[in-house]
This record gives structure tokens, sequence and C-alpha cells, in this order.
């Protein structure tokens, strides 16, 4: 008698829908905010300093909040390194990208972000049944060098019709880093440590976010935002080492084996 085959656990249940739709209100809410917020700080009259400042401040509860967070979830209810080297990128382009498209006279820079965002809507499911079949490597080494080249592209582009394609290539290539290092954090935690795991994962991204900017805003300030965007492809490039000598030699799972599969379920 052939052996019957096991089908995979759902993913669309009821408890995965809530959570969705919780989650896209959340980052509707978060995104209507700052994308406009230096814009906002600049024309009360704030330096790039200072735009920098506000926004590393705005990020302080959540540092605060998540570990808290994460222990309850675990009681009640890995790879944040390489989160922080990343957000420190994000942070260039929720923080300066609008006063950057403004200083060199670009109009319509909301665009980008809507590019942005529907890039990462489109790509993410795909980029998470590669992982699946694939491994981590094969999705994690290329996005980072596609995000230095859109790094770099950003910090030359001058009309609105670049800044649309490096917000298709910027938002492919972060969805998909974001989608691995997550799935890095998760993949091998005991189901009881999820909360922790997550909550960790996410200060990393808090605190490059929010030190970054502060950073940006500086080097802006003095040096200009071509030059701010240029380094941020330092973090980039120490994400590359960080996980070729390290973060990979520590990967136990070979690809297209889900240990936890039975857990899967919410």
């Amino acid at each position: 008698m052939a052996a019957q085959k096991i089908s995979p656990p759902a993913i669309w249940t009821r408890n995965f829908i809530v959570i969705s739709l919780v989650n896209l209100f959340v980052f509707f809410s978060f995104q209507m905010i700052f994308p406009v917020l230096p814009v906002y700080v600049k024309k009360l009259g704030g330096t790039d300093t200072l735009v920098g400042v506000v926004m590393g401040i705005s990020t302080v509860s959540t540092v605060i909040v998540r570990p808290v967070t994460g222990l309850l979830l675990d009681n009640y209810g890995k790879k944040p390194v390489l989160m922080f080297f990343l957000s420190f990128t994000y942070g260039s382009i929720i923080g300066f990208l609008p006063l950057y498209a403004a200083s060199e006279g670009v109009p319509g820079i909301g665009a980008f972000f809507t590019v942005f965002a529907l890039t990462i809507l489109v790509t993410r499911p795909l980029i998470g049944r590669l992982i699946d079949r694939s491994g981590l490597t094969v999705v994690l080494l290329p996005g980072f060098f596609c995000l230095l080249a859109g790094i770099f592209s950003l910090a030359e582009g001058t009309t609105l019709q670049e800044f649309l394609i490096i917000a298709f290539v910027y938002g492919l290539r972060f969805g998909s880093l974001q989608t691995t290092l997550q799935t890095m954090a998760v993949r091998d935690i005991p189901q009881c440590r999820l909360g922790a795991a997550n909550a960790t994962l996410y200060t990393g991204f808090d605190l490059g976010m929010g030190i970054g900017v502060i950073i940006l805003g500086i080097i802006a300030q003095n040096w200009g935002y071509r030059v701010m965007y240029l380094f941020t492809m330092v973090p980039v490039v120490l994400s590359i080492l960080y996980y070729v000598f390290w973060a990979k030699k520590h990967l136990h799972v070979p690809p297209g084996i889900c240990p936890r599969a039975q857990d899967d379920t919410f």
C-alpha cells in the first residue's frame, strides 16, 4: 500500500486572518505618520540633525516595551544583529527620503512609498515559498547585494521615474531580507519561546532604526543626503560579513526540512 501523503498544515486559518488584519491597520497608521513627520519637523524650522533625533526618539517606547511583551507572550499566551543593520538603512528611507527628494526638486515622492509597499505585498508570499524549498542563503545573500545596488542608485537618483524603479528594487529586497531574518529567528526556537524570539528580533529592528536615523541626521546635516545614503551601504556590508563568517555557520537545518511543521497551526 502506497504511503499516504501528508498535507501541510493550513495557513489561512481564522486566527491567522484576524492577526493579519490587525497587523494591516497597525502598520497603516505607522506608514501614515513616519513619511510626513520629517517634512513637518523641517517646516517647523528643524535641522536634519533634529529630524534624526525626533525619528529616533519615536522608537524608544518600542525598544522598552518589546522585550517585556515577548516575555509576557511566552509566559501567558538570534538574529537581531542582522535586523539591526537592515533597519539602519530602512531608517534612511523613512526619515529622509521626502527631504532628499525635495532638495533634488523631485515632485510626488509619495509614489515611492506606494511602489515600495506594493512590491513587498506581492513578493513576500513568493519569498516565503522559496525559503521553504531552497533555504535561507539563496534568498539572503542576493538580497544583500541587491540592497547595496538599490542604495547606491538612490544616492544618485534625480528623477521620479528613477526613484520608482529604486522603490521596486528596494522593496523587493527589503521584503525578502526581513522575511528571511524572521524565519532564521524563529524556526529553531521552542514554541514556548517564540514571543521572546520575535521580541528580540524586532528590538534589533527598533534599535537599528532609532540609532540609525540619529546618526544619519548628523551626517545629512554636515555632508548632505547623498553622502548619507552612501554611508548606509556600510551596515549592509557588515551584514554580509557577519552572515558569511558567523551566522551561516550556525544554521542547523538543511534546506527543505521544516522541523516544527507540526506546530505551525494557530
